[in-house]
């Protein structure tokens, strides 16, 4: 979603008070085909490129109201076996946009926060899952994949008053891999 599109939907629909941005992506299998792994590099530079772009209005739009919620989900652990420096790049990229506009916004009582998924199980691509868990497995402290409910709690955590007082916040989902 661009600027424009944001803007489009404000309009159409009225203000904003949640925003969920999920920086991952999902559509592409394992391989290493030169030509794949730069559309991957692309889709990441592209979801980050975008959350920046979008986050003035989003400053604009939340601080009118004095309160709000955004949310950035960084890249899955899953994606950094797609091409691991820009998945890398774009996860700390996702945590600096967090903490830079959370510090920017808190007076405005908009609470920004991060959530860094680790491998979820049955969520992302099926081939990397297949392929790579029984490795990835003994590299996990709580020694199994979490759970798409382990994100949707933690997220649902974060974007109600249980948190209003918790901004620049990076949880990582992940049973204990840093």
């Amino acid at each position: 979603m661009g600027p424009d599109l944001l803007r489009k939907i404000i309009k159409d629909f009225g203000s904003i008070d949640i925003v969920i941005q999920d920086l991952g992506i999902s559509d592409i299998e394992t391989t290493t085909s030169l030509k794949d792994i730069a559309t991957v590099s692309q889709k990441l530079d592209m979801n980050l490129g975008c959350a920046q772009d979008i986050s003035s209005i989003l400053e604009e739009e939340l601080t009118k109201k004095g309160w709000g919620k955004i949310l950035y989900v960084a890249p899955w652990s899953w994606d950094k076996h797609l091409d691991p420096i820009r998945y890398e790049i774009v996860k700390a990229g996702t945590v600096a946009l967090t903490q830079t506009l959370a510090k920017r916004l808190a007076a405005a009582r908009i609470n920004v926060n991060c959530i860094v998924p680790g491998y979820i199980g049955g969520i992302k691509n099926l081939n990397i899952q297949r392929m790579k868990t029984s490795e990835l497995l003994e590299e996990i402290p709580m020694k199994c994949l979490g759970e798409l409910a382990d994100l949707v709690e933690t997220a649902h955590f974060l974007i109600t008053d249980s948190s209003k007082y918790l901004t620049g916040q990076v949880i990582e989902v992940a049973g204990g891999k840093y």
